[in-house]
């Protein structure tokens, strides 16, 4: 026979935690940002509210994240971000942001409780008894305060304390059922089941509809001898919840006693199918809860956290053909290339017919230089998704690394007839015609680049580049002016027209556009940035690439 506390476990702490995750504020220094920025934050929030009502709680985190980054100081924003990273158990990460809430606003009551459930969830008990104390103070009046800091004095074996906290819960609110509850556990707990039996009952009264209530009483009916009035309790038990294993099995031991041995055979029948049933179930949560967690932190791009996860993941359910996926490409962002195929080609043998497992092998063996293999992989993913372009290009870059360059030529073609709107497909054709010495071809295909995007800087760069090789300098130096047009930030654009009017003749131009590329430099050094943004640095590299 197994008691029931269900003050002290998760489901009931997950009842108190939604009663207070909604209170929100404002900052005072909220009003130092600018109104176009505090649109821009509340879009973001807005949308992090949507995806919380949907309980896309990593989806929410970014867009409260995002609206942070516009709006530092607005606090809303903060404490969704700290519910959103809560619901998604992140406890860590909430347990930060309710920290840095009660740095700004340390009156926010539900900030204390909220942190007060983390600590249990952690048995940190005495931080957790800290935290409620502080939020009882704050805010004395809520009854679910109380209730949780008697419960948190109960799970301590601290009775008396208990006892005083629920009593002033009930206090506060008479209908507070909680309260009722956490009082007839400590009394159960100190064997006075004539008081327990008396606060179930008076919890009954008010809302009839509680199964941990019945059970709990059918427990002290079992324990003091009334056999009968423990099987009516079980079964009401029952009526509420018809899956709930442990009140079959003490309804097995109930009947036993009255000498009912079928009924008890019955009963302990359903109790073990339902305990296999929930067990496995378990275990699929308990499986989600790492493949969740490891999937939200390979988007943070916190990887050696996703690899712990996901192995967490992977040892519960060794052929789950996505979390092997996930853990290989967590292993490929951290380097280890062995290690990532090991648990890819896992996946592909148990899923041949997934093409993302042969993408993620394709990528792997690239990185690790066994083009063959790569090969060999795109080719299987083409077989699986023949009309996917991006495949098609990413074989063409495997043949191009290896120098074969008409099967290269092949790959794009195929991928600029499956998507004609490619601008990559047509620049990465005209850079293998570049390398065969086909320049003119090679020209027709940036041009091509150019129709579908008239302000692709790439394909500007190549250009200016192809023509200032062959010696066309009146077109490089178009391009290169284009380039400055689009951006006037690109020191290369900036070095490579100087260096087209060097051989021109046109030695003042030069030398002022070489003095605007070192000065840009600077700007970019000085800035602590060896290369600029993201953006720049991928035109820079982009710009005179063959």
């Amino acid at each position: 026979m197994r008691e029931i506390m269900r003050f002290g476990n998760k489901k009931y702490f997950a009842l108190l935690l939604f009663l207070c995750l909604f209170a929100c504020g404002k900052s005072s220094d909220h009003h130092q940002v600018s109104e176009e920025k505090k649109k821009e934050a509340s879009l973001c929030f807005q949308r992090g509210v949507t995806y919380l009502g949907q309980e896309q709680y990593y989806l929410a985190a970014t867009q409260f994240r995002k609206a942070l980054e516009i709006d530092p100081y607005f606090l809303k924003a903060r404490k969704k971000l700290a519910l959103a990273y809560l619901k998604g158990a992140q406890l860590d990460s909430a347990r930060v942001e309710y920290l840095r809430i009660l740095e700004k606003d340390p009156n926010f009551a539900e900030a204390y409780c909220n942190l007060g459930y983390i600590y249990m969830e952690k048995n940190k008990f005495p931080e957790a008894i800290k935290v409620y104390k502080k939020a009882v103070s704050v805010d004395p009046g809520k009854p679910f305060f109380h209730n949780n800091l008697g419960t948190v004095y109960m799970n301590v074996g601290k009775y008396a304390e208990a006892l005083e906290e629920f009593k002033k819960a009930v206090a506060l609110d008479s209908n507070y059922t909680l309260g009722y509850k956490g009082m007839g556990l400590v009394y159960m707990r100190e064997n006075k089941n004539a008081e327990a039996e008396a606060v179930f009952k008076k919890a009954l009264e008010i809302d009839p509809n509680q199964r941990d209530i019945y059970y709990n009483l059918g427990q002290i009916y079992l324990n003091t001898g009334r056999y009968q009035k423990a099987v009516q309790a079980y079964l009401k038990t029952l009526k509420i919840d018809p899956e709930f294993a442990d009140a079959y099995s003490n309804l097995s031991t109930a009947y036993l006693k009255l000498g009912k041995s079928e009924e008890s055979k019955k009963a302990l029948a359903r109790f073990r199918e339902l305990k296999a049933k929930a067990e496995q179930k378990q275990k699929k949560d308990i499986f989600s809860s790492y493949y969740n967690k490891g999937i939200s932190y390979f988007r943070r791009r916190e990887f050696d956290q996703a690899v712990g996860e996901l192995i967490k993941a992977v040892q519960i359910e060794p052929d789950h053909v996505d979390a092997l996926q996930w853990l290989g490409l967590a292993f490929a962002e951290e380097g280890k290339y062995d290690e990532a195929l090991f648990h890819l080609q896992r996946a592909a043998k148990l899923n041949p017919q997934n093409p993302r497992v042969f993408i993620n092998l394709g990528y792997v063996h690239t990185k690790l230089r066994q083009l063959d293999d790569a090969i060999k992989d795109y080719q299987q993913a083409i077989e699986l998704q023949p009309e996917n372009a991006t495949l098609y290009m990413n074989l063409g870059q495997i043949y191009a690394m290896k120098m074969m360059f008409n099967q290269a030529i092949r790959e794009y073609h195929k991928a600029s007839q499956l998507n004609p709107n490619s601008e990559d497909a047509y620049l990465a054709l005209g850079t293998i015609y570049w390398r065969k010495g086909m320049f003119e071809k090679a020209i027709d295909q940036f041009k091509k680049a150019l129709e579908i995007n008239p302000n692709s800087i790439a394909a500007h760069g190549k250009l200016g580049v192809l023509y200032q090789q062959l010696g066309h300098l009146d077109d490089a130096i178009r391009e290169f002016k284009q380039i400055l047009t689009l951006d006037p930030s690109l020191a290369l654009a900036h070095r490579s027209l100087g260096e087209v009017y060097y051989k021109k003749g046109m030695i003042a131009e030069a030398k002022a556009e070489f003095q605007k590329a070192r000065e840009l430099d600077r700007q970019k050094r000085s800035s602590n940035s060896v290369s600029g943004s993201s953006s720049d640095y991928e035109a820079d590299k982009k710009l005179g690439e063959r």
